[in-house]
């Protein structure tokens, strides 16, 4: 019988190519053109008079509706890293505490990075499952 039990997360270091992917997914979730779509994929109401700036929480739920990413919580200390070295570098713009009560990642952002054609269209392929 083994001592060692199966962790709830994740906590390897990100392949580069998933990396990518969730880097080219955060900078494509967080543009504020895109608010009122992810709104609708997440089940929630957009602001009709405002476009808010999404919670990290509600990404892993993008990831997982969108079957990019399966059991994205699991991910959530090493997409938290990634979301954050993003924002360090300008290709995220940091908005704060967000309300998702989610202590595990609970910054909100925006993007302002345009993706090329071939980003858009996920060039880089799917990530591993």
């Amino acid at each position: 019988m083994s001592s060692e039990r199966e962790r709830y997360s994740k906590l390897a270091p990100l392949g580069i190519q998933l990396r990518l992917i969730l880097a080219l997914k955060a900078v494509e979730f967080f543009n504020p053109k895109t608010y009122r779509r992810n709104c609708e994929i997440l089940g929630r109401t957009p602001n009709p008079n405002a476009i808010e700036p999404l919670a990290a929480a509600d990404f892993l739920a993008y990831l997982e509706k969108r079957g990019i990413l399966r059991e994205a919580n699991k991910y959530v200390f090493r997409i938290r890293d990634l979301l954050e070295q993003m924002a360090s570098t300008g290709l995220l713009i940091d908005m704060g505490l967000g309300t998702s009560r989610n202590p595990m990642i609970p910054q909100c952002y925006y993007s302002i990075k345009e993706l090329t054609t071939l980003q858009a269209a996920g060039f880089f392929g799917s990530p591993p499952h």
